[in-house]
């Protein structure tokens, strides 16, 4: 697993892609400050972000995508807003990458630094290999490539399952909550399946390869 950060020139046509989340008629730049809180089971994501309108508009301009609201503006200075945002806003973007790159599988997580403005997008997302350089041809199908970096991630307390796909995440989060993980088990794989509805081989790939992640991240650098 490792962590890319990558800074590139959007094109005419990913702008417009992307209007739904990034209305840059009415918005500066929008930045991710933290990710605070990941309910995987709920699929809801609680960010704080930083949004600067345009001088002709203010936050309540700015309609975000289905499924998001500002929950709270937490300071306002002029025109820049700090705000309490829930839903899967800035999530979205990945998706459209996935989309361009023709990927749907490629298992990414978005972290910090991250800031898009109309002419400059930062965005860092951590993966495997793979998926990683999946993203990058994904990129330069909608944009110039400015600059690429890659840095360790680093994971802790309870943001250790950051590293993991939704899917993954909820299926290890179910399956230490119905006691899979205790000794002695009170729970098989095959009861765990039926009661999360999956085939009992697909449950038994998504949780090898979550530990395996959670793993790789606690001993980095060991």
């Amino acid at each position: 697993m490792r962590k890319m950060i990558i800074e590139f020139e959007p094109n005419e046509n990913f702008k417009n892609m992307i209007k739904p989340y990034l209305p840059f008629e009415k918005v500066e730049s929008i930045e991710l400050l933290e990710l605070l809180r990941w309910d995987a089971s709920k699929g809801i994501k609680l960010v704080l972000a930083e949004i600067i309108m345009n001088h002709s508009y203010s936050i309540d301009d700015f309609v975000l995508p289905p499924g998001s609201e500002i929950l709270s503006v937490l300071h306002q200075k002029m025109n820049k807003y700090t705000c309490l945002i829930k839903g899967k806003l800035t999530q979205g973007l990945i998706e459209v990458v996935k989309h361009m790159a023709n990927e749907p599988e490629m298992n990414l997580v978005l972290d910090t630094p991250n800031r898009n403005t109309e002419k400059s997008f930062v965005m860092s997302v951590i993966g495997d290999q793979q998926s990683l350089q999946w993203f990058i041809e994904g990129i330069k199908k909608i944009g110039i490539i400015k600059q690429t970096s890659f840095v360790k991630p680093i994971y802790q307390g309870n943001n250790l399952l950051s590293c993991l796909t939704d899917k993954q995440r909820n299926i290890i989060l179910k399956a230490n909550e119905m006691g899979y993980y205790d000794y002695p088990r009170k729970i098989n794989s095959e009861r765990l399946a039926n009661k999360i509805g999956l085939g009992r081989a697909t449950v038994v790939e998504h949780l090898r390869k979550a530990e395996k992640r959670i793993m790789k991240q606690i001993l980095t650098g060991y």
